[in-house]
């Protein structure tokens, strides 16, 4: 599998990247939800 998964002009994003912004976005979002499960604030 290319390491590469697409190029923006001069800049190539990876895979490895893509997967990294997306886990961080799903432990937000999941930890908000926690939040607000136990009471507290989700900010």
């Amino acid at each position: 599998m290319n390491p590469i998964a697409f190029r923006l002009g001069p800049f190539a994003v990876r895979w490895y990247g893509i997967i990294l912004v997306v886990a961080a976005l799903v432990g937000s979002y999941v930890a908000s939800l926690e939040a607000k499960r136990r009471g507290e604030n989700p900010d």
